[in-house]
């Protein structure tokens, strides 16, 4: 009647202006998204009827989206006419970041800094290659690690709260306690999700009102796990969903049918249904890890623990985020040292080679860096005034095989000096 079509159009108002607010802090309002639509394909498959579906579709995405995207439209066209700089790349910085091993998975502010010191026109493109480099580099840590890692850490509820640090700062007494509750709450809590989780999975048939409940955390892990950054603190947006199924575990069980059947699925199904899970999750990474070695390495960073060439009174050691950095160390009593790095399975081909400044001793400061590529026009550098990190592009003429650096000063050093770079890229003229 037309108090549920006025009920149904208030819900859809009320949803458009929560999509709004989402679109303005972007990756929730992607995640509910995901889940709207998945739900609502789902209930197009549940045998509605075809016109019970499209009013379905049309209040729970159409009229939403089409309330919150004009204004959110209007606000990005506000943003880039004032984002003068573009400091970040957004989405793609934002996934980037969480697919550093030395970080866990979490933020990695070296990835930031060199989001940061990209040129605009070329962001993007360098943080999809950090992607790929570490696809390419590290498939073990990335492709077998990560997924376990991240998954720990998106539901490690209770570690993202303030409360323990401002009872420290206070000295309060009741740290310990506030500690203990913790330490015992966690466990607790998703030990009854796993369980009703369980239980659920045990349940013959498929039951509609539990599909928003797995699906919405569902989605959440696997943007978080393989399209951002993981910590502690976003298991907030699964908690309310994880204290559903821990009700079920705690909930009395169905009673069996009259004829006696039992109600509950074997384990042995449930364990094959989670297997073809893991096999389903493992069959792409394990593609992506194939496909980005067979790839030609121009798309992907280089690997700057090996191919060096040092002349005497320098030396190269592995940097701190590997195999991407290096560091050239340059001894004291010297005044200039040589160093090439030959790019592996580079062509010899006209092109640009591009690399980053991460880091400079004090001593460091009075050098100046000669680079040039393929033998090619060089480019000096006073390290005396470059802001950190730098980003660094070198034309090769003929050649983008080897990167040529020299380190020089008027005077012999008096301490050693250590200048670190990394993430060494080539791009190929057409």
């Amino acid at each position: 009647g037309r108090a549920g079509l006025l009920r149904q159009l208030g819900l859809s108002v009320g949803a458009g202006i929560c999509l709004f607010l989402m679109l303005l802090q972007r990756g929730v309002a992607m995640i509910a998204l995901v889940v709207g639509v998945l739900l609502v394909v789902w209930a197009g498959m549940d045998g509605r009827g075809m016109r019970a579906w499209l009013r379905l579709a049309l209040f729970a995405l159409v009229i939403p989206l089409l309330i919150a995207q004009p204004p959110v439209r209007a606000y990005d066209s506000w943003v880039r006419r004032h984002d003068a700089h573009r400091l970040n790349s957004g989405l793609p910085g934002f996934i980037a970041r969480g697919w550093c091993p030395e970080s866990g998975g979490e933020y990695c502010a070296r990835y930031e800094q060199l989001d940061q010191a990209t040129p605009a026109s070329e962001k993007t493109g360098a943080m999809l290659r950090l992607i790929g480099s570490q696809i390419r580099h590290n498939p073990r840590a990335v492709c077998l690690g990560f997924p376990v890692l991240k998954t720990a850490k998106l539901f490690l509820v209770g570690y993202a709260s303030n409360l323990e640090e401002s009872l420290l700062v206070h000295r309060a007494d009741m740290l310990p306690f506030a500690q203990g509750w913790r330490r015992a709450a966690a466990p607790l809590f998703l030990g009854f999700a796993v369980w009703g989780c369980l239980m659920l999975a045990r349940r013959p048939g498929i039951h509609g009102e539990w599909l928003p409940v797995v699906v919405a955390p569902l989605v959440t892990w696997g943007a978080c796990v393989f399209f951002g950054e993981t910590s502690p603190r976003y298991s907030i947006f699964c908690q309310p969903f994880l204290a559903l199924l821990g009700a079920l575990a705690i909930a009395p069980s169905p009673s069996a049918p009259a004829d006696g059947q039992t109600v509950a699925l074997p384990w042995k199904n449930v364990v094959l249904r989670a297997g073809f899970v893991v096999g389903v999750i493992a069959i792409p990474l394990g593609g992506l890890a194939g496909a980005a070695r067979l790839m030609p390495s121009q798309y992907f960073y280089g690997d700057l623990e090996q191919g060096w060439t040092v002349s005497e009174g320098g030396r190269v050691e592995a940097g701190s985020l590997r195999p991407f950095e290096a560091t050239l160390n340059m001894e004291a009593g010297v005044s200039s040292i040589r160093a090439e790095w030959l790019c592996a399975d580079a062509k010899r081909r006209a092109g640009r080679l591009s690399f980053y400044l991460l880091n400079v001793s004090p001593e460091a400061r009075r050098l100046d860096l000669v680079v040039s590529v393929g033998g090619g026009k060089s480019v000096t550098l006073p390290l005396s005034a470059v802001a950190l990190p730098h980003y660094v592009e070198v034309e090769g003429e003929a050649s983008c095989e080897a990167l040529q650096l020299e380190l020089k000063s008027l005077d012999a050093l008096t301490q050693p000096a250590r200048v670190s770079l990394g993430y060494a890229g080539v791009r190929l003229a057409d």
